[in-house]
């Protein structure tokens, strides 16, 4: 059975942007009563993976939180995951093989990261 997308409703697509402000303002607004109610971490290390075409600084944000909370967040090591060279994603089989990839990367940085 070959089910084929779906175009998003135009009301979604025209308030995308404004829903993830507002979205955004409230995660701002609510950030300190979380990191205030959330339970403490034990300093243990927590990797955080960035998505496809982004890196490490641009995970700053996300890793904030496991650190305000009191567990350690070391850099993946995947720079800017976006490669141009043979990991370049043109068909689905491209992001099936730059995902192994990434996977292997992230185990190797795990295993680095365990050992210290």
């Amino acid at each position: 059975m070959h089910i084929s997308p779906q175009r998003p409703d135009l009301q979604h697509t025209l308030t995308e942007l404004p829903r993830a402000g507002f979205e955004a303002a409230r995660l701002a607004i609510g950030f300190r009563k979380l990191v205030a109610e959330v339970p403490r971490g034990d300093g243990r290390p927590v990797l955080v993976l960035p998505s496809y075409g982004l890196g490490d600084h641009g995970m700053t944000p996300l890793r904030r939180f496991p650190r305000l909370i009191g567990y350690e967040t070391p850099l993946s090591g995947t720079d800017l995951n976006l490669d141009h060279g043979e990991l370049r994603i043109r068909r689905i089989e491209d992001a099936a093989r730059f995902r192994s990839h990434q996977v292997d990367a992230a185990r190797e940085n795990k295993r680095a990261i365990r050992v210290r």
